[in-house]
């Protein structure tokens, strides 16, 4: 058991175990199904609010434990070291999906619109993770980045909340606004937070 909770940086090791076919296809799967069920249910989480606020803090406090285990596995192992900072995109953004269900802030939608879909399809295509599926590291991560996946399809689907130029232009200039510190703050420190 303690070899499944084993969170040793990859990047560290230098021990990156490769995900076959399934294990990248089923997570995948999964994500599709709820999407589906969502989509033929929109009308039930639509008239029935505390349905659709029981589904939002599900998602919300599965991801805030899945995220949340993420950087306390990794201090218990490193302490406080720059391996633990949330400074990663689908971090950031995860840290937002999760405000986002919570409280219904549309402020931030376009952000992780952007950042949730686009930044959870790239860890799809390519999950560099380091660990497969007899690892916990390989379920924390596809948990996390499918509910940052479905949060705001979510909203798009239930909510019907389209982002129009003026939202897309906000969102873009929050991710320009991170990009720029990002770029400083890896100067400095000489890490590649953000990729």
């Amino acid at each position: 058991m303690r070899e499944f909770f084993n969170y040793q940086s990859p990047y560290r090791t230098n021990i990156f175990l490769d995900l076959n076919l399934y294990e990248r296809i089923i997570p995948l799967i999964g994500i599709v199904i709820i999407i589906y069920l969502i989509y033929k249910y929109r009308e039930s989480f639509r008239r029935n609010k505390e349905l659709d606020k029981r589904f939002r803090y599900l998602m919300a406090i599965l991801l805030l434990l899945v995220y949340s285990s993420h950087y306390i596995l990794r201090f218990a192992l490193y302490g406080f070291d720059t391996i633990i900072l949330p400074f990663h995109l689908c971090g950031i953004a995860m840290a937002f999906a999760i405000f986002l269900l919570f409280t219904n802030n549309k402020a931030i939608y376009s952000f992780v619109l952007m950042t949730g879909v686009l930044g959870s399809i790239i860890s799809f295509i390519n999950p560099i993770i380091g660990y497969d599926s007899s690892y916990y590291r390989y379920y924390q991560f596809f948990i996390a980045h499918g509910i940052l996946f479905i949060t705001p399809l979510y909203y798009f689907i239930v909510y019907k909340w389209y982002p129009g130029k003026k939202d897309l232009l906000k969102g873009y200039w929050i991710l320009q606004g991170l990009a720029l510190f990002m770029i400083i703050f890896n100067y400095f420190m000489g890490t590649d937070f953000m990729f």
